[in-house]
């Protein structure tokens, strides 16, 4: 197969979810399903409504609704896109606005923190800054397989099941690098 007929077709990298995410993901879902428990048992057996626990079993809900909505699904290179799944969307990076691409290490994000976004349930999703790499917009399942992207204005972090995704978009850069 030629490299132009290569370039034409659209290639899906997993986004599996990590150990500690899921152990995150399991325990809060723990927890929630204990909250219902708490609810019925307080519905049940008192005379009284249980608002603060009902209202706190909501903000919960949302938030979990929140972090399952905005948990990735997967990469998909297209010829001209790096496409980032999402369940209800997809956030589309241009490959010629890339300028850098590669491989870190999880040591390298030591220190991370979290401006506005998850950490944890259902992956790690939204805007996060290091000391030394600035501002990042993470879309990452697990901490393995990192590959940090900068494009033209800003920088993405993702965790795709194969780093061969780096490789391919390289082949699709205007200059490869």
């Amino acid at each position: 197969m030629n490299k132009n007929k290569l370039l034409e077709m659209e290639i899906k990298y997993k986004a599996p979810k990590g150990l500690s995410v899921k152990i995150v993901t399991s325990i809060v879902l723990i927890l929630y399903v204990s909250i219902i428990f708490k609810i019925i048992h307080e519905i049940l057996n008192s005379n009284r409504r249980p608002v603060g626990i009902i209202i706190g079993f909501g903000i919960f809900t949302i938030i979990i609704v929140i972090s399952y909505v905005l948990s990735l699904k997967s990469y998909i290179i297209s010829d001209s896109e790096l496409i980032i799944k999402q369940l209800i969307k997809s956030k589309r990076i241009n490959i010629k606005a890339i300028k850098d691409i590669k491989l870190i290490q999880n040591k390298d994000l030591k220190g991370l923190i979290r401006i506005f976004g998850i950490g944890g349930l259902f992956g790690d999703v939204g805007k996060f800054y290091h000391k030394k790499l600035g501002r990042l917009n993470l879309f990452a399942s697990q901490h393995k397989n990192i590959v940090l992207i900068e494009t033209t204005d800003k920088k993405y972090i993702i965790t795709p099941n194969d780093i061969d995704i780096i490789d391919k978009i390289k082949e699709r850069m205007p200059a490869s690098l």
